[in-house]
């Protein structure tokens, strides 16, 4: 059973904000480290935000639902619609790495796995999807179980030390944390004391694992 442990919680976002990644910048001071969210309000973005509250736009007009860090330092911008899988350089620049998403699906969550791929998390199909680096192959690769199939729950991927996928997902109000092997085995993480998940997870570096609920980290 996986060990899930309270967490402070670093800074609550208004609503339009999604919590998407965390990183480390160059330089080993304490106000080298900080997070980057996709503003979805009035002035769509990618924006960083820095412990001191201070926040910077690395690129507007990007709409979506989560972002994940390329090895490069580029960041891949996950949307629902069209179009379906973005690259934002640190300079701002954007791309579309996939222009239109596979019909049907509803792209929302996001990963790099350590060869450098996109991991997506689909809530209509309720499926893993690889898009290679260079977006030349888009792959279903697994579902995940769900109790209703047409709940569009929410949905968060990271993964842990060994490369399996980690999913959080709430689905008929049920949180689940699911894993899936590299030779394709799912199995269900046992958790308790958790309301549901929002749809962000990610790694803390030590094997735990923080996942967003609606107010809160856990």
């Amino acid at each position: 059973q996986m060990k899930i442990q309270a967490a402070t919680l670093l800074y609550r976002l208004v609503l339009g904000l999604i919590l998407a990644g965390v990183f480390t910048m160059p330089g080993s001071a304490a106000n080298s480290v900080s997070y980057v969210v996709l503003n979805n309000g009035s002035n769509n973005g990618l924006v960083r935000v820095f412990p001191d509250g201070s926040v910077s736009t690395i690129a507007a007009h990007v709409y979506g639902y989560a972002v994940a860090e390329e090895r490069n330092g580029s960041f891949g911008v996950v949307n629902a619609g069209n179009p379906g899988l973005q690259i934002v350089t640190p300079a701002g620049a954007v791309s579309n790495l996939v222009p239109t998403a596979p019909s049907g699906t509803a792209w929302i969550a996001l990963a790099v796995d350590p060869s450098g791929n996109f991991i997506v998390g689909d809530n209509a199909q309720h499926a893993i999807w690889r898009v290679s680096p260079d977006g030349s192959s888009v792959t279903m690769v697994a579902h995940y179980p769900v109790a209703n199939l047409n709940e569009l729950e929410g949905l968060g991927i990271a993964f842990d030390s060994s490369g399996n996928y980690i999913l959080a997902t709430t689905n008929e109000t049920t949180p689940q944390l699911i894993r899936k092997t590299p030779a394709g085995v799912v199995s269900t993480i046992p958790i308790t004391g958790i309301p549901g998940f929002y749809g962000a997870i990610t790694s803390d570096g030590a094997g735990n694992f923080l996942a967003a609920t609606d107010g809160a980290i856990y």
